[in-house]
This record gives structure tokens, C-alpha cells and sequence, in this order.
């Protein structure tokens, strides 16, 4: 499968605003919200139906959600988590999801050029087409050298009640980078049919 063309089967209608300004509104307006953090293994994931979770360099996060909103947010650290445990766990949060509808779900983050993060991403692109959840993706960050010279990183937002996400990125605090297109940024970009995206750093 090409995951660099849109993928023609219809999904959720899930809102996914690429914005820096979008996401840290959304955090201000929840600032109690649970939070996937560090160690970021697969035990660490929760589930909710509003949450966040930041720093993904190397790391991928994902959601998968039902159609009444309830979701479970992960994010891996390439080595953290054993391959059989990361599928355990995610089939487990799909059975115990299902309801009438099929689950759906968003894959973010992950750096195209170090392998253990390529491997990841893939791998969870394999298991989340295995349990047929319909996804979106943004993976494998591109190594853009910005101003800061830090490693390419973004942020999740995760309401599922509205069917929103935000994503943050830390390239478009480069003003070289605010207004360039999403293929600059990420090797994969898969926007399920019925799936609306807004890019923009700015974006209220």
C-alpha cells in the first residue's frame, strides 16, 4: 500500500487541525485533562475521551476511538514497549472500543530517518490495518534544521467528543517553515476520505 496517496475508503469525520495556535488553545482550555507522558511505553497509555500527549520525535502517537467518542491514547518510544505487547495492547483497547460502527483512529509522529522509529510507525501501520481501524497519519518527520537546531518533534490533542485533534509541530516555530506545505514536513501523509485537515501554525 502507497501511504503517500489518500486513501480512498471512507472514515470517521474527524477534524485535524495542523496548528500550533490550535493546539495550545485547546490545552489551555483543558488544562485538567489526562496526559500520556514519559517513560511512553504501551503500559502507559489511557483510556479517555479527551487528552494530550507531547514531545514525539523519535516516538509515535496514536489514537483509536469509537463513534460515541471514547478513545485510547498511546505513545511509543522506539525499544520501550516489546512488538507483541504494543499489539496485545491495542487489539485489547479495539475489542473493548467496538460498538456498531468501525473504530478509528490517527498515527503521528515518528522520524523517517532513524530506523527504530521507521520501524515502529510502520509496525503500527500494519496493526491498525489488521484490526481494520480506519486511520488518518502524519508519520516520519523530515530532519529539518531550524533556527533552534532541535530535532523535529509535535504534540496530540485528542476530543473525542467534538471528533477534533490538534497537532502541534515545532517546525513551524521557524518562520521559514510557518507556510509550507505538510509533505515538507512528513514522509507520510495518509487523510482518510471523509477526514477534514487544516494546516496552518496560526490557525485559531
Amino acid at each position: 500500500m502507497n501511504m503517500n496517496k489518500v486513501n480512498p475508503n471512507p472514515s470517521f469525520k474527524s477534524l485535524i487541525r495542523v496548528s500550533n495556535l490550535a493546539y495550545a488553545k485547546s490545552i489551555q482550555q483543558n488544562k485538567l485533562m489526562p496526559c500520556v507522558d514519559y517513560p511512553w511505553r504501551i503500559s502507559d497509555s489511557k483510556y479517555l475521551t479527551k487528552g494530550y500527549s507531547e514531545g514525539a520525535s523519535y516516538c509515535t502517537m496514536g489514537v483509536i476511538k469509537n463513534e460515541e467518542g471514547e478513545g485510547f491514547l498511546f505513545h511509543l518510544r522506539p525499544g520501550a514497549s516489546k512488538l507483541k505487547d504494543i499489539k496485545d495492547y491495542i487489539a485489547k483497547a479495539a475489542r473493548q472500543l467496538q460498538r456498531q460502527e468501525p473504530l478509528t483512529g490517527i498515527l503521528v509522529g515518528g522520524n523517517k530517518s532513524y530506523k527504530p522509529s521507521k520501524d515502529l510507525y510502520q509496525s503500527l501501520i500494519d496493526i491498525f490495518e489488521e484490526l481494520n481501524i480506519k486511520f488518518s497519519a502524519l508519520l516520519g518527520q523530515k530532519n529539518i534544521i531550524t533556527y533552534n537546531q532541535n530535532v523535529p518533534s509535535c504534540n496530540l490533542y485528542f476530543d473525542g467528543k467534538s471528533d477534533k485533534y490538534a497537532i502541534y509541530s515545532n517546525i513551524f516555530e521557524d518562520k521559514r517553515y510557518e507556510d509550507k506545505p505538510l509533505e515538507e514536513i512528513f514522509d507520510i501523509i495518509q487523510i482518510n476520505k471523509r477526514d477534514a485537515v487544516e494546516s496552518r501554525p496560526d490557525l485559531p
